[in-house]
């Protein structure tokens, strides 16, 4: 296989990583009312899980810079996608409430070592374009979860069915990403480099510029910004279905459509963008998303 092809193919498989990433990050939302009373809990234990999994999740990110590059983008991002399976498969066996929390680990230290290494990855070697529909990818699971939720809800399967199904998609793609470790070598897998470049960083920063200080200062700014947009859009994932069920009088399939369209509008934002933002910078479509947030 020529380079240039195997190239394109990795792109497509890391395409299909995301979506599955965005596949369970929709749906605890939906699934909750109805696990809360199997369980015996209130609704309002959901922000136990949610705060523990950003936990995980965050605690996650910081690490996965160490983590690929002793192990490489390809591996780990094999494992965590075989790690959210587990921890799908294992909701959807849960006999209580407490057997939640040893699984949430596996989902949040999963989706957040595949988030960065394949963010990592695309940054590295595509464009603007490639990176914003990497992040469409995930819109599209994001918005394809809730709808099979709803559905296996609607059928009146249970939670437990849609988190199993969830879960076999997670080990059908850990199985593809198995079988294209190979194929990651040969386009040139890449690790995050930290380790003797983060001594060279602390190094630089001790005779850091106004200059580079003024850009460490923009950069921090730009995580708060992101933590707040991501805040958002984690509130309406989480809350918004039992808004709509519980004090909107809205019936439960349409609520999960709902849910899902909300999702789609994201997957729509970034799919346009990923066609103009190379044409009109990354600045221009920062400051114009900001503003119609």
């Amino acid at each position: 296989m020529k380079k240039q092809h195997a190239i394109v193919l990795l792109l497509v498989i890391i395409y299909f990583a995301f979506i599955s990433l965005g596949l369970p990050d929709s749906v605890f939302g939906i699934t909750w009312p109805s696990m809360r009373i199997d369980f015996g809990k209130p609704l309002e234990l959901a922000g136990v899980v949610t705060i523990l999994l950003t936990v995980c999740s965050a605690t996650s990110s910081v690490m996965s810079g160490r983590v690929l590059a002793r192990f490489g983008t390809a591996r780990v991002t094999f494992v965590s996608c075989l790690m959210t399976a587990m921890g799908l498969l294992g909701y959807s066996v849960a006999p209580s409430f407490l057997w939640l929390i040893p699984l949430v680990p596996l989902l949040g230290f999963g989706a957040g070592a595949i988030d960065c290494g394949l963010n990592y990855y695309v940054a590295a070697h595509y464009s603007s374009r490639h990176m914003n529909w990497l992040h469409c990818c995930w819109g599209i699971g994001a918005t394809i979860g809730p709808m099979i939720v709803t559905a296996v809800l609607a059928a009146g399967l249970g939670w437990r069915i849609g988190y199993r199904v969830l879960g076999s998609i997670q080990l059908v793609l850990s199985a593809i990403l198995f079988l294209s470790l190979g194929l990651w070598a040969k386009t040139g897998n890449v690790s995050s480099g930290v380790g003797a470049e983060d001594v060279r960083a602390e190094e630089a920063n001790e005779n850091a510029t106004v200059g580079e200080r003024r850009r460490t200062i923009a950069v921090w700014t730009q995580i708060a910004v992101y933590a707040a947009y991501a805040a958002a859009e984690f509130l309406m994932g989480v809350w918004a279905f039992s808004l709509l069920t519980k004090a909107r009088g809205v019936d439960r399939t349409s609520a999960g459509i709902w849910v899902s369209f909300f999702y789609l509008s994201l997957t729509a934002g970034r799919f346009l963008t990923g066609i103009v933002v190379d044409r009109l910078g990354n600045r221009f479509m920062i400051r114009g998303g900001l503003i119609l947030a």
